[in-house]
């Protein structure tokens, strides 16, 4: 599924999936999230997040991690529709030849105007290519639309979410030695074959401790990306601007 910023593929594919109960939907957008958690990408339904992988940013420009993930998850033998991010023109469309490179679709559906694919859908001969009109009920949400849609997203993947020590887990990157504010990194905890199963945030390091939501288990790797949160009244607040990559 490709198409602009707005330009109704959330509403399309919500539409699809409620016609055809067991297709699965893979959420490529790691900012304004169908499914999971921000900084992720996702595997489930519109409904229930089955599985993810973390790259650490809020940003589509974040190619090579999106590419790894979609390639992961794209993996499924089950029936999907992919949603992506709405980043289109320049790098975007780069992005989007590695996304098509990475899920291999039966079929491209593009809703709006190529608007900067052009060269990616002449590259996709061989692909059915659906265009649809952009719905006349989309909406274009503002900057601090998008900013409330992701904090929400953030504070449901926080709900329940318990202090935990990690024991014998290697960090990647490398965090720094201190914390110099009362921010604190968000990350994912992934085991031993690198799947990442829980989701969280790096509280100390002397013990390590996370605040974490998500099955707890065995972790082999603390994966850190760009992205911090800020003790809020009503519990964490993800931070507008994101940092720079960790250092090993």
């Amino acid at each position: 599924m490709l198409g602009a910023t707005d330009a109704g593929k959330t509403s399309f594919i919500r539409a699809l999936v409620s016609a055809r109960s067991k297709l699965a939907l893979i959420d490529l957008d790691p900012g304004q999230k169908m499914i999971g958690p921000p900084g992720t990408i996702g595997f489930g339904s519109v409904d229930a997040l089955e599985r993810f992988v973390f790259i650490g940013s809020t940003s589509a420009s974040s190619l090579s991690a999106i590419w790894r993930g979609a390639d992961a998850l794209g993996q499924t033998r089950r029936s999907f529709v992919v949603n992506t991010a709405g980043f289109i023109k320049g790098i975007g469309a780069r992005l989007q030849t590695g996304t098509i490179a990475a899920v291999r679709p039966d079929a491209i559906v593009l809703i709006g105007e190529a608007d900067g694919l052009d060269g990616v859908l002449a590259a996709q001969k061989e692909r059915p290519l659906v265009r649809l009109q952009r719905s006349p009920l989309a909406r274009r949400k503002s900057a601090g639309e998008r900013r409330r849609l992701r904090q929400a997203a953030f504070e449901d993947a926080l709900q329940q979410a318990e202090r935990v020590e990690v024991p014998q887990a290697c960090f990647y990157p490398a965090p720094p030695q201190l914390f110099e504010s009362a921010a604190r990194p968000v990350c994912a905890l992934s085991n031993a074959a690198g799947r990442d199963f829980a989701y969280g945030l790096l509280l100390d390091l002397e013990p390590v401790t996370m605040l974490v939501h998500g099955p707890i288990g065995p972790a082999a790797t603390i994966r850190l990306g760009k992205m911090w949160a800020e003790p809020a009244e009503s519990g964490w607040r993800l931070l507008d601007t994101l940092s720079p990559a960790w250092s090993g």
